[in-house]
């Protein structure tokens, strides 16, 4: 997530499908893509964070977190429907979530 997070681009249908389409593609024969696993990925790295503040390094627990949220924000904006936007919202939700326990807890 925190690669994608920094990256000065994203383009989630150039990396979902083979450009530029046929011209017989039609919309209907499109797959759709769904990141509800990327959900557990956010989750885990809520775990990794507050692993990583019991050694002693809220610094990088923070940034981790901050990368998990960013990365929901831009699934969220570049998202060609509405279902992977939605998961991107949620992503962003446990990354927030996570970044109000490290502040409660530092």
């Amino acid at each position: 997530m925190g690669i994608v997070a920094r990256a000065p681009a994203f383009d989630l249908i150039a990396a979902r499908f083979e450009i530029p389409f046929p011209d017989s593609a039609h919309w209907l024969d499109l797959p759709i893509y769904r990141f509800a696993t990327l959900k557990v990925v956010a989750y885990a790295e809520v775990g990794h964070a507050a692993a990583l503040v019991a050694r002693g390094r809220e610094r990088e627990a923070e940034a981790a977190l901050r990368e998990t949220g960013s990365f929901g924000l831009l699934l969220m904006d570049e998202s060609p429907n509405l279902l992977d936007a939605l998961i991107g919202m949620v992503i962003n939700g446990v990354a927030r979530g996570g970044l109000i326990s490290l502040y409660t807890a530092t």
